[in-house]
């Protein structure tokens, strides 16, 4: 395809079963969120019982040092591999009643912060730092795609089949992916990086802040994704199908995001970008707390900005941690996707509680308040890693 065509023959062959698993497990993520409602009704869980869940499973997040040292050790196609495998067999578990929910959003948990922080780290490996933001927007295509393709259907399944059909249905489908990247990266010799390099992360002060802003833009991005499903179904009296294809449009303009991070963000530069992202979804959340019930079109519009800005802000911000340690790069991503998602498991609770005692209003406000903290962060203590004095190695033993 002419879309890879300036990445090598390794990146090629690889990138399209890391999108096909990647677009699996997005959709497992999302559709926790955008149908808590009916998974809690159907499992017998309330809603804060199934917030208390979800923070749980993004708990899980503080494995992603220990993850990140061990794709630095042992190689990150390897991690992808045992990760992926591990997220098919946690989505088959959750399908199982209640105590299968509960152990497998775990095990999904676990598995997903492994498969994200290997597969960003095997990119920033792979990929010079100028085409990276490109390689990382194709990648997060498949977040867009988790909502124009996979809520919708799922959505379906949920109301005609029941609320464990969706999870049985995403470990159908992720199995053969799984099984193809297990198969390849297995074949991989140890990193010659992972036996050279055994040694944690430099932090100074640019590194403590870009994580920062990084982790107050993903608690911004958490509150609005834990109150976006149960907004919808209160406020417009959507069904559980109605839901999932009122987030079509949050799909389209997610994937706007993505392809456009994909030439934009290396042009920009990856601080500018996530700073513009997190502005653009600091506005919306900021209309959503003044206006918590708009008619039904205005509101998607709203709703579609603010993940658009998510997107651009969190697709320019991983090839930026990407470069604050070339040397221990999968531990740097980790360190940076472990401490947000401590703060979005957080924000799973403190969301679910807020919306439940205080309204939507009041919790898009909370989430305006961190896009400002990050903003500020951005701005003013946040470098721009400088031309890195040498491009990743590559190496072409990914096999078809």
């Amino acid at each position: 395809m002419a879309v890879f065509a300036d990445f090598s023959p390794n990146v090629r062959r690889a990138l399209p079963r890391l999108v096909g698993y990647r677009f699996i497990s997005n959709i497992g993520v999302r559709y926790a969120y955008t149908f808590l409602p009916a998974i809690a009704r159907g499992s017998g869980l309330s809603i804060e019982q199934m917030s208390r869940l979800l923070s749980i499973r993004d708990l899980s997040g503080c494995l992603a040092p220990a993850a990140g040292r061990a794709a630095d050790r042992g190689g990150s196609g390897k991690l992808m591999a045992v990760a992926s495998v591990m997220g098919v067999v946690s989505m088959a578990l959750a399908c199982l009643g209640r105590p299968g929910l509960a152990i497998g959003f775990v095990l999904f948990g676990i598995s997903k912060i492994g498969f994200d922080v290997s597969m960003n780290s095997w990119i920033g490996d792979h990929v010079p730092y100028a085409r990276r933001g490109r390689a990382m927007g194709l990648v997060e295509l498949s977040w867009a795609a988790s909502a124009l393709l996979g809520l919708p259907t799922l959505g379906l399944l949920i109301q005609h089949v029941g609320w464990n059909a969706a999870s049985a249905a995403l470990a159908l489908v992720g199995a053969p992916i799984a099984i193809a990247i297990a198969r390849s990266e297995g074949r991989q010799p140890s990193s010659t990086k992972g036996q050279a390099v055994h040694r944690t992360p430099r932090f100074d002060g640019g590194v403590a802040a870009t994580i920062a802003a990084f982790c107050l833009m993903t608690t911004a991005s958490q509150l609005l994704i834990i109150g976006h499903g149960l907004w919808l179904e209160d406020t417009y009296a959507l069904s559980t199908a109605g839901v999932g294809f009122a987030v079509i449009a949050i799909g389209v303009v997610e994937a706007m995001g993505s392809s456009t991070s994909s030439w934009l963000t290396d042009r920009l530069g990856k601080r500018r970008a996530v700073t513009l992202g997190t502005m653009l979804m600091g506005v919306a959340v900021t209309t959503l707390s003044m206006l918590p019930s708009p008619r039904l079109l205005i509101g998607l519009l709203v709703l579609a900005i603010a993940f658009l800005g998510f997107e651009f802000a969190l697709v320019s911000a991983l090839p930026l941690i990407s470069e604050l340690d070339p040397g221990a790069r999968a531990q740097m991503l980790g360190w940076a996707l472990g401490l947000s998602t401590v703060l979005r498991a957080v924000g799973s609770v403190g969301g679910g509680w807020i919306y439940v005692h205080h309204g939507f209003d009041t919790l898009m406000g909370t989430a305006a308040l961190s896009c400002v903290a990050s903003i500020v962060m951005l701005l003013t203590v946040v470098p721009e890693p400088q031309r890195p004095h040498s491009e990743p190695i590559e190496r072409d033993h990914v096999v078809a």
